[in-house]
Formats: structure tokens, C-alpha cells, sequence
């Protein structure tokens, strides 16, 4: 299996093979920051990011908050790949997830940061947040859409959830509440991040399907 242990810049070249391979033309991503680790190195026609800090400058990257930016977007803008890495907690994370899904193509692939917390302490807000509890609730809700990606094992930002588009119809009101102590996901690890730990090759060859 691939990995980019070591590599703290290995989100760049992680997308960047999946821009490459499944020809996608189109990259969003919620909560840019400095944009060192991923953002600054995408290299995809169209690349948007949306940050709510004002003292970032940096091309194409729209100062607002992703609900605002998502109630400013027209119907018809559709994305390839969008990558959710904004506010840290599950209820944003949810919303982030629900408005991403309605401008994302069939095919299109939703990547989620900080699904998962080694310990207690990193789930607090300032870290990786409670996002985790929202990918309990989207690998519940959809198994055969989400997988998780291991690229740096041992590394508190070294996964990432994917969620595949594979119909052009999604229910928000299928998940309601999202509700789970950080043991209940450590006692259940092989569920919700061993179990769906599939390769590069992997996600390129099951997203083409669609």
C-alpha cells in the first residue's frame, strides 16, 4: 500500500493524482489556512478555496464563511473534488458535507480531515475537533460510499474519510443526530477506519466506475 509516511505535505500530492488520474477539472476546499499542506499545491484547472480569515491573501480563495459561501453559489457550479477542513465540529462538519454534496458531480469524491482523533486530547476543538462522530454517522448511513485513506500512519492528520458520489440524490434529514463518546470510536476503530482503509489505486479504479 502507498503511504506518504514522513511527508507532511503529502495532501498536495494526494490530490493531485487523483486530480491527474480521474481528469477532474474542478477542486473547492473548505478551510485553506496558510494553504502550505494542500491547497498552494493542487494543480487543477479550476481551483477555488473558502477561508474566513481575512488576512489570507492568496489566488482564488474567497474570504467567507462556507455557509455563506454556499448560499452565494449559483445552482449550476459543480465540483470534481471538494476537501471539507473548515470548523472542527461534527454539526458544521454535517452541514459543510450536505451543502458540498449538492455542487459535486456523480463521480465527484468529498474528502474529510480530521476523522480521526489517536487521543482523547486531539478531539478537543482545537485540534482535530469532534468531526469524527460526523464520519461514525456518514460510514452508518453509507457504507458503500465511504472509505478512509492512510497516508501518514501514526500521524494525528495523516487520515482522511472519502465519500463517493455515486447517484445524483442525497437526504439530509437521513442522519438527525450525531451523538458518540470518543470511546465508543476507539472501541470501534476496525468499523470506522481499519476496516475502511482501501489504497490509492483502490479509490482511482472505484471512482472511474462512475
Amino acid at each position: 500500500m502507498k503511504n506518504y509516511y514522513g511527508n507532511l505535505h503529502w495532501r498536495g500530492s494526494f490530490f493531485n493524482n487523483l486530480i491527474k488520474n480521474l481528469n477532474y477539472k474542478n477542486y473547492l476546499e473548505l478551510g485553506v489556512s496558510t494553504g502550505e499542506y494542500s491547497y498552494n499545491l493542487i494543480e487543477c484547472e479550476n481551483k477555488i478555496g473558502v477561508d474566513s480569515d481575512p488576512n489570507i491573501n492568496l489566488p482564488n480563495v474567497e474570504c467567507s464563511t462556507t455557509d455563506d459561501y454556499f448560499k452565494n453559489l449559483s445552482d449550476n457550479v459543480m465540483y470534481d473534488l471538494i476537501y471539507i477542513d473548515a470548523y472542527h465540529e461534527k454539526y458544521q462538519v454535517y452541514k459543510d458535507f450536505c451543502n458540498s454534496i449538492r455542487h459535486l458531480k456523480v463521480g465527484g469524491l468529498i474528502v474529510f480531515h480530521d476523522i480521526f482523533p489517536l487521543t482523547e486530547d486531539y478531539s478537543s476543538q482545537s485540534f482535530n475537533g469532534d468531526c469524527y462522530q460526523t464520519w461514525i454517522e456518514l460510514v452508518k448511513k453509507y457504507p458503500e460510499n465511504t472509505d478512509t485513506f492512510i497516508a501518514y500512519p501514526g500521524d494525528p492528520e495523516g487520515t482522511v474519510g472519502i465519500f463517493l458520489k455515486t447517484e445524483d440524490f442525497f437526504y439530509p434529514q437521513k442522519i438527525q443526530k450525531i451523538e458518540y463518546t470518543y470511546q465508543y470510536f476507539i472501541d470501534n476503530l476496525p468499523r470506522y477506519i481499519y476496516n475502511k482503509v482501501i489504497t490509492e489505486d483502490q479509490i482511482i479504479l472505484k471512482t472511474k466506475m462512475y
